[in-house]
């Protein structure tokens, strides 16, 4: 991802600006939780100097389509995480919070407990 920088008469190597811009946009997208891949993908995409916008726009929708993803899942374990301490702090002993099926989804849940009284 980087080029070899020069080197000095006493063999340190020596970057350039360029080399530091480069890096801080690496540092920068992984931070963004852009993937090796993905910024080696946009880096590429970066040197060419005659290249669309659609290329980058691509990368930058797939990725926007991860993040959704992953917040729906936290939306739903934060979910669960909460009805667990609400449940933690109304039942008496752990073992009653904890059989009960709050790993599920809430509406997962609400089904299993309506198909559990059929199955007594």
């Amino acid at each position: 991802m980087l080029s070899a920088p020069e080197r000095t008469k006493n063999n340190y190597r020596a970057y350039s600006s360029q080399h530091l811009a480069r890096l801080s946009f690496i540092r920068r997208a992984r931070a963004l939780g852009f993937s090796l891949d993905q910024v080696q993908a946009l880096l590429g995409l970066s040197d060419q100097k005659d290249i669309s916008c659609s290329a980058v726009d691509l990368i930058a929708r797939e990725h926007l389509a991860e993040i959704d993803h992953k917040l729906k899942d936290l939306t739903t374990l934060r979910s669960e995480l909460s009805s667990l301490i609400v449940q933690c702090g109304t039942a008496k002993s752990p073992n009653a919070a904890l059989s009960r099926p709050w790993h599920m989804r809430a509406s997962a849940r609400s089904e299993a407990q309506a198909l559990s009284r059929y199955c007594k």
